[in-house]
């Protein structure tokens, strides 16, 4: 292992040092007494077994001391979890065999790095935060989820916990982390998410199939009776009765709209043919027409999705718009999506009431916003919030298209 001295050294040494000084200072002091023969009586044999029984438990401390420093070490070489210890720079100064194996670089490639230069992008802003308050005191450790780059490129998503590691004066010198690699696990729960969602696609699309085929076509077939006893009705029916069959036939003819409406509500089947964008579009349309106390703003220029996995992403957008239209109270909504490379951003803003955003999450009050975060977790995807009473609300999606949309 490459070690650094002064500041760098790790705490056992320091003591290990102390306890190695402290034995030469004892001996010294034997070795004067033993030169001053002509001062010899008791209480110099006494002061000299003293010393020597001093310098024995010592012997006896420093030894326990290196047993214990090697059981340390047998267990950080064999330990099947990352243990880096970085300095206060952040710079690697001591690595396992573990995080060797799991980051993919050799001992001394890593000990030329900075903790950044292997964290991901979007990760180490928290990561920052996080040390700064472990730096002031403000928290004693801290545990994360957290991606780290492996030499190869491929991210791991792992569970880091880090510590801080103080000299005998309590100061903080070093960050001993705690490295577990919870990639599979993350897989894992994705998998079954989107075996959830997938599930109630299924029964979204069997129950607007019956909806549209059985009841709809009912409704459809009672209104076709009525558009053909329309022309008897003028001529025969009194006032009275007219006015209770035009009643009849356009609650009727509603009842068909609004069937329809839920059916391609519970299965867009435009989706498929027409894309994300267009779909939206036309929802748009459509709320505004019943809702004239809102607009929605599409901004979506030369955006290419891929058409077969759009659809988690429809629900997303489709539960944002539920929220605002129930919830918001705003008076004009704006849905803009970005790509840059691999990435697609996209942001929703509205200009109403606003809400907080930790006590929703705290309380687990707004379902609809577990169900987009769920939603988004089994694309990896990430979401922020920004939120507050009279503030409106901002929400911005990151998700990488390599893993979803490519």
């Amino acid at each position: 292992m490459n070690k650094k001295k002064s500041k760098d050294s790790l705490l056992i040494e320091e003591q290990g040092r102390e306890i190695g000084l402290l034995n030469k200072k004892i001996a010294v002091l034997i070795n004067v007494a033993d030169e001053l023969e002509e001062e010899k009586d008791d209480n110099y044999n006494k002061s000299k077994g003293y010393f020597k029984k001093l310098i024995n438990e010592y012997e006896k401390t420093e030894a326990r001391f290196h047993e214990s420093e090697e059981r340390f070490r047998t267990l950080y070489k064999n330990a099947r979890i990352g243990m880096p210890i970085n300095n206060l720079e952040g710079n690697f100064i001591e690595v396992n065999p573990w995080f060797l194996q799991m980051i993919g670089y050799t001992e001394s490639e890593l000990f030329k790095l900075h903790i950044s230069d292997i964290t991901h992008a979007d990760d180490r802003g928290n990561s920052k935060k996080l040390m700064t308050k472990l730096l002031a005191g403000k928290i004693e450790s801290f545990d994360i989820n957290k991606r780290y780059i492996s030499k190869n490129g491929s991210v791991l998503h792992c569970n880091t916990v880090v510590m801080p590691l103080r000299d005998t004066s309590g100061n903080i010198f070093l960050f001993a982390a705690l490295v577990r690699d919870i990639s599979q696990q993350i897989k894992n729960e994705q998998r079954i998410i989107q075996a959830i969602i997938e599930t109630e696609e299924a029964e979204r699309k069997r129950f607007s199939y019956d909806l549209h085929d059985g009841l709809g076509q009912k409704i459809a077939a009672a209104n076709m009776y009525m558009n053909t006893l329309e022309s008897i009705a003028k001529e025969q029916f009194d006032p009275e009765a007219l006015e209770i069959f035009t009643t009849g036939k356009k609650l009727i003819n509603e009842a068909t709209k609004e069937t329809r409406n839920i059916s391609h509500n519970i299965t867009p089947v435009g989706l498929e043919k027409d894309g994300l964008i267009e779909t939206l579009r036309k929802i748009f349309e459509n709320y505004m027409r019943i809702n004239k106390g809102i607009n929605f703003k599409l901004n979506a220029k030369n955006l290419k999705l891929h058409k077969g996995k759009e659809l988690t992403l429809y629900r997303i957008l489709q539960e944002l718009v539920s929220n605002i239209l129930k919830h918001s109270k705003a008076k004009n909504a704006t849905f803009q999506f970005e790509e840059a490379n691999d990435i697609l951003r996209v942001m929703v803003c509205d200009d109403g009431v606003g809400f907080n955003v930790e006590e929703v999450r705290k309380k687990r009050t707004g379902l609809g916003l577990v169900s987009v975060e769920h939603r988004l977790y089994s694309i990896n995807g990430k979401i922020d919030i920004q939120s507050g009473a009279g503030k409106g609300t901002k929400i911005e999606m990151v998700i990488n298209k390599k893993t979803y949309l490519s």
